[in-house]
């Protein structure tokens, strides 16, 4: 069964605002989590900002060369998670299709996955761009909340976040709709399902 959110923890209100500045991406540096895609996307939008929040190892990204425009951050606690997301702008979830490992092991997560950022995102209210993953799907729904990039080529990722900076309505649709879809999976709501489910 997915993950949840506590959305009280996300209560204070955001603003969509006319255009995109600030992206963020909050997360492992692990590989198959997409550090790669969004370094490659932030060298070919050199108008933006991207925050790269969760480094805990320099190995994972010791070989990666860091656009100017992009800014590694380190692991920081939860409470500090909600106030991160909606100074932001746009989200980012480019999780590859293969070798999504857990704690740098090989596992594959990606047939089972679901992703606590991911409802975090969503509780957040900032747009979000996701890769195509069937699991993902049981909760994003593409133009509703949030929009999901078809493939991981970096040209396909840098077309839609200059496609959503210039449609101001959609991101105040999809906010609004992330909004509602993390309400509708709350822990007490998941906790809920799991019971009626063996009573059943």
């Amino acid at each position: 069964m997915p993950d949840a959110v506590e959305s009280k923890d996300f209560k204070k209100k955001y603003k969509i605002k006319k255009s995109i500045k600030n992206i963020t991406y909050v997360g492992s540096f692990y590989c198959g989590r997409g550090i790669d895609l969004i370094l490659k996307v932030a060298k070919k939008l050199k108008k933006y900002n991207f925050y790269l929040y969760g480094k805990r190892n320099n190995n994972e990204i010791r070989n990666l060369h860091i656009p100017n425009n992009v800014k590694i951050c380190d692991f920081v606690d939860y409470y500090q998670i909600p106030t991160i997301l909606k100074s932001s702008d746009l989200l980012l979830m480019p999780y590859s299709k293969f070798n999504v490992s857990i704690n740098s092991r090989k596992d594959n997560t990606v047939k089972f996955m679901s992703p606590l950022k991911m409802f975090e995102y969503l509780a957040s209210g900032a747009p979000l761009l996701s890769s195509n993953i069937s699991v993902l799907k049981e909760i994003l729904i593409d133009k509703y909340n949030c929009i999901i990039v078809k493939n991981n080529k970096s040209k396909t990722w840098i077309n839609e976040i200059k496609k959503i900076d210039t449609s101001y309505r959609l991101r105040k649709f999809i906010s609004r709709n992330q909004i509602v879809t993390a309400k509708n999976n709350s822990w007490f709501s998941r906790s809920n399902k799991i019971i009626n489910h063996y009573l059943i």
